[in-house]
């Protein structure tokens, strides 16, 4: 058992997200490394920015939310799987939507609007072949597979 299971846990019951993509996201995002800086300021486990820190801290109403506080474990997966369920959210009507709220979370809306074509959304693989850049494509691979593979090892 990871010391994050418990807070991987309480995020994915609070915002309704698949606690082995939580922790396969966590895992290539920062290897459970909680003082883990971004090369463009993302901080902690889930590498949030301090746009989405705050968004969140809007969102569930907390007051005087500073971006430090984003190193913290529990903050930080809380708040990135917050946004992750948005984006999960925003693909509902896929037949799977999480490899494209996967190319969201990496490499933002917009990019994911370039890449999505009519086939996209009924077909997850063809999808992630369409993922223009090499390292968002990868990384929405790996974390897809992590999943599969934590789902059957009965991580959770």
């Amino acid at each position: 058992e990871n010391r994050f299971d418990t807070m991987i846990l309480e995020a994915s019951a609070e915002y309704g997200v698949d606690p082995n993509l939580i922790k396969a996201v966590i895992l290539r995002e920062s290897k459970f490394d909680p003082k883990t800086l971004g090369t463009v300021g993302e901080k902690g486990l889930m590498q949030v920015t301090d746009t989405v820190g705050s968004e969140w801290a809007k969102s569930n109403k907390i007051e005087g939310f500073e971006a430090s506080r984003l190193y913290d474990p529990r903050t930080n997966i809380r708040a990135g799987t917050w946004y992750l369920g948005k984006a999960i959210n925003n693909w509902q009507t896929a037949q799977d939507p999480v490899p494209i709220a996967l190319a969201e979370y990496n490499a933002g809306r917009k990019n994911v609007l370039r890449w999505m074509d009519e086939k996209s959304l009924a077909d997850p693989n063809h999808f992630m072949d369409r993922i223009g850049f090499p390292t968002t494509q990868s990384y929405v691979r790996m974390i897809v597979s992590q999943r599969r593979y934590y789902a059957k090892c009965g991580e959770f």
